[in-house]
C-alpha cells in the first residue's frame, strides 16, 4: 500500500507540470521513476503474493480476483513501453501518463478494498507475514526501496546507502516462483501472474529483468 501512495504522488507531481513551460524533462524524469517503481512493485506481487493468494482461494471469487488483478497487470505492462519511448513534449505521453495514472488507481483501490482484506482471511497471520518479509528483501534485491525513496524525494546519496543490499540479486532470492498469464505475453521485464502453475525463475533471469528496467529509468538502481 505504501507503494501504492509513492507511485500516486509521482503522478499528481506530474499532473501540475505544464507543457511547454521547460517541464518536459521534468515530467520525463517523474515518469520514468513510477515505471521503474510499478515495475518492481508488479514483479514482487507476481512472484510472492499472488501465487500464494491463488493458491489460498477458497470459493470462485477468490480465483475470479487473482485473474482479474493479474490481468490488470498486464494492461499496465502494456502501456508502460509505450509510455517509456514516447517524447515528453508530446500530446501522446500526456495522455499515455494519464491512462496510467487511472489504471494505477483502479487496480490500487481494488486490491486494497479487496484482494488484501480477503488475504487477511484466507491466509493465516504467520503465512501473511513471511510473504512480507519475502516481498520486502525482493523488492530490496531489485532496488525497490531505493526507487521508493527517490520518489519520495530522498536525496540521491541517502538512497543510494539505504539501498545497498540491491547487490544481493546477484547471488540468489528467496521469491517463490512466478505465474505467467494465459497468453504467455510478458511486457517490460516484470513477470505475469495469471497461470496455473507456479514455476521458479533462475536469480539471473531476474536480475536481467530488473537491469533492464533500471536502463528506462533515470533512477539509480542496484537491480
Amino acid at each position: 500500500m505504501n507503494d501504492h501512495r509513492e507511485v500516486e504522488k509521482m503522478f499528481k507531481a506530474f499532473e501540475k507540470l505544464r507543457k511547454g513551460n521547460g517541464d518536459d524533462e521534468a515530467k520525463r524524469e517523474l515518469v520514468d521513476r513510477a515505471c521503474a517503481a510499478l515495475t518492481v512493485h508488479t514483479q514482487i506481487e507476481e512472484e510472492i503474493f499472488y501465487p500464494a493468494f491463488k493458491e489460498a482461494a477458497k470459493k470462485t471469487d477468490d480465483t475470479d480476483m487473482f485473474y482479474e488483478a493479474a490481468e490488470e497487470h498486464h494492461v499496465v505492462e502494456m502501456v508502460l513501453p509505450e509510455l517509456e519511448a514516447a517524447d515528453p513534449a508530446s500530446d501522446e505521453f500526456t495522455a499515455k501518463a494519464k491512462v496510467l495514472k487511472e489504471l494505477i488507481e483502479h487496480h490500487a483501490g481494488e486490491e486494497e478494498k479487496e484482494m488484501f482484506k480477503r488475504a487477511k482471511v484466507i491466509m493465516g497471520k504467520g503465512e501473511l507475514e513471511d510473504l512480507g518479509t519475502r516481498m520486502e528483501e525482493r523488492k530490496m534485491e531489485l532496488g525497490g526501496e531505493e526507487l521508493e525513496l527517490v520518489g519520495a524525494g530522498a536525496s540521491s546519496g541517502r538512497a543510494t546507502g539505504r539501498a545497498s543490499g540491491g547487490a544481493r540479486a546477484q547471488s540468489g532470492t528467496r521469491s517463490t516462483g512466478s505465474a505467467r498469464s494465459s497468453n504467455g505475453k510478458r511486457s517490460h521485464g516484470s513477470t505475469k501472474a495469471a497461470s496455473s502453475s507456479r514455476s521458479r525463475p533462475s536469480s539471473a533471469s531476474s536480475s536481467r529483468k530488473s537491469s533492464k528496467c533500471c536502463r528506462r529509468s533515470r533512477a539509480t538502481c542496484r537491480g
